[in-house]
């Protein structure tokens, strides 16, 4: 089995010595292959032979596989092997491993698994974020994208680019652009109790049920789409992740108990969740 492996490793290192025209070129047979067998899964990700993932297209970011590759030297959460990363005029190419596993929103829900298992997704899910979080920002006042660059979260902005925000200050301020300004007042009362405080920045994914991998016993294997990794306020994975959750019961359950200390900025959070306009 080594030698098998340290002859694909041969391989693949030679092939990724041609020039990248040729390379991209066999990726997008690979993909034209691919979506004639319907196996698109959204807008630029699609599954192709061989147990690769491509995605692709003028929407994403070379900034993306950076991130899984960095996620992938200093933790470790499972997350896709970058295998090529090329560019044409069509955009960004990003050639990645498949990982084992379901997406757990297709294939679970937290509200009717056993309670063994449920206790195992916390189990996980408290050391990738523990692990995430330990990760040292590469400036400790910044709210950036991975890169230091615009950030992407559709709890501020859908599928547009914001920032990158010089201080926290920034980036709450910023957050009041998404609200009618009626409600500007009634807001900043409230956000004091949050806003008002000094947070860490801690590098953050996109914690969503479509993105964490389980197998068929409950275990997880894998955490995959990484374009809205960023810098933000350690208090804001945890509301990210119950955004549009209202209907998840033990979903924000779990991370309620990851995440009690906080509380308050939930409330604001979910304040401007009441009156903002993400589009």
């Amino acid at each position: 089995m080594l030698r098998v492996h340290n002859l694909y490793t041969l391989l693949w290192s030679g092939w990724l010595h041609f020039p990248s025209s040729v390379r991209t070129l066999a990726y997008k047979v690979l993909r034209w292959i691919a979506l004639k067998l319907r196996t698109r899964e959204s807008v630029n990700v699609i599954r192709l032979p061989f147990n690769l993932y491509a995605k692709y297209g003028r929407t994403v970011l070379r900034t993306e596989a950076f991130a899984m590759q960095y996620v992938a030297q200093h933790t470790t959460i499972p997350v896709p092997t970058i295998l090529d990363l090329v560019e044409d005029n069509g955009g960004v190419f990003i050639l990645m491993s498949r990982l084992p596993g379901q997406p757990l929103g297709i294939t679970r829900d937290l509200n009717t698994m056993p309670s063994p298992q449920v206790l195992l997704f916390e189990i996980a899910m408290r050391d990738w974020l523990d692990q995430l979080r330990s990760l040292s920002p590469p400036n400790p006042d910044v709210v950036s994208g991975f890169d230091g660059g615009p950030c992407m979260s559709d709890r501020i902005k859908q599928e547009e680019f914001v920032g990158p925000f010089p201080s926290q200050r920034e980036f709450h301020q910023y957050l009041y652009h998404t609200v009618g300004k009626r409600h500007h007042n009634a807001l900043r009362v409230i956000a004091a109790q949050s806003h008002g405080v000094p947070h860490r920045i801690c590098f953050e994914s996109d914690i969503h049920p479509n993105n964490i991998l389980v197998s068929r016993d409950g275990h997880l294997t894998g955490l995959i789409d990484w374009e809205c990794a960023g810098w933000y306020p350690k208090y804001w994975e945890y509301t990210k992740t119950i955004y549009l959750r209202a209907g998840y019961a033990e979903w924000s359950a779990v991370f309620q108990r990851i995440f009690p200390q906080y509380e308050n900025e939930l409330m604001v959070e979910k304040a401007f969740w009441g009156v903002h306009n993400p589009w």
